[in-house]
């Protein structure tokens, strides 16, 4: 119900999110930003703080499989190994990287052909109901092009060693896609509020997909390219980014902020998630791993338990530790991408 929609939709905000950032910098100032923030935490965070990741996947494996993997191994070729296979979901921020290389001749064709794109609704001067049946067809547009992008998906044996297989969990083709109507489409302010007010169909009509795509295809692999490929998840990914985008604009488009107690009598400390958010993303597949490897192995607990108390260390030590490191001078850097 997670997987077809989640990282599209992100993509989308990506893209939204760089067309606001080179309205308010220079190209400089953009590349130099968006390479701290992406590219240093998905290479030299590798070698500083994710590889703890991989070393809790390789005790995992070990105890599943009865194996010794890297017996034998310098202790340097292990920590090697332990970092490129540490990173979990930074290839999302490494994507983006060289999705943001791309977005900057973009811009610079932009400018020279002095293509403008009206960001309140006041700037255009279209009929509201032409307005809606262009959009309309946009949306259906963006559907077919994710559909085409899912096509280029190659078949492989599943495992990281396979190129094909490997490059399945990047989806360049398809992502781009989702990035470039986000830079290009869904950050128009006359979208958002289209997209707002009938977000009432899409929600049901990709909740009823959902549930369908669930009962038809329950027991296959997700990840295999023939599933990736198909019509319905497709169909079911082009509709939850559309009532997900339309029920947070609704609904959710607004500063969220959380007052904790502090310690001294009449304090609180203000937490404003969208702030540290990036943050718990970055940190919260190390958190994740180890603690799910402890509790697998060390306990005798009921799965459901291990959920439980998995789901409660994720929301807990994930700040924690983010509060930490973003304390903590050269390590915020390496790992966070902050100054």
């Amino acid at each position: 119900m997670l997987y077809p929609w989640l990282m599209p939709l992100l993509f989308v905000v990506a893209g939204m999110s760089a067309r606001y950032a080179l309205g308010k910098y220079d190209y400089r100032t953009f590349f130099r930003n968006r390479t701290r923030k992406l590219l240093v935490p998905a290479t030299i965070g590798l070698f500083v703080f994710q590889w703890l990741s991989g070393y809790a996947g390789m005790l995992t494996m070990n105890y599943h499989y009865h194996a010794d993997m890297g017996a034998g191994q310098p202790w340097w070729v292990m920590y090697i190994m332990f970092a490129l296979t540490g990173g979990g979901g930074l290839w999302f921020i490494q994507l983006l990287w060289l999705f943001s290389l791309l977005t900057i001749p973009l811009h610079r064709v932009e400018r020279k052909l002095h293509i403008t794109y009206p960001q309140e609704q006041a700037q255009c001067t279209m009929r509201p109901a032409l307005r809606d049946v262009l959009i309309a067809l946009l949306m259906v547009f963006f559907g077919v092009m994710l559909y085409l992008g899912d096509q280029t998906v190659m078949d492989g044996n599943g495992t990281m060693q396979d190129p094909a297989s490997l490059a399945n969990v990047y989806r360049p083709l398809y992502y781009i896609v989702a990035y470039l109507f986000g830079y290009y489409v869904f950050v128009r302010k006359d979208v958002q509020e289209w997209l707002s007010r009938y977000c009432l169909l899409t929600i049901p009509a990709a909740l009823a997909c959902g549930i369908w795509l669930t009962v038809t295809t329950f027991g296959q692999d997700a990840y295999s390219p023939a599933y990736l490929r198909s019509v319905g998840n497709n169909l079911y990914a082009w509709l939850a980014i559309l009532a997900m985008f339309g029920g947070f604009k609704r609904w959710l488009d607004r500063p969220v902020a959380w007052s904790v107690p502090c310690i001294k009598k009449g304090k609180t400390w203000t937490i404003v998630p969208a702030k540290i958010s990036y943050g718990l993303y970055i940190l919260q597949f190390v958190v994740c791993m180890n603690v799910g490897y402890v509790l697998r192995v060390h306990t005798t607990l009921p799965p459901w338990a291990m959920y439980v108390l998995l789901f409660v260390a994720m929301f807990t030590l994930t700040p924690a530790l983010y509060a930490v490191i973003h304390r903590t001078p050269v390590l915020r850097w390496c790992v966070l991408g902050e100054k």
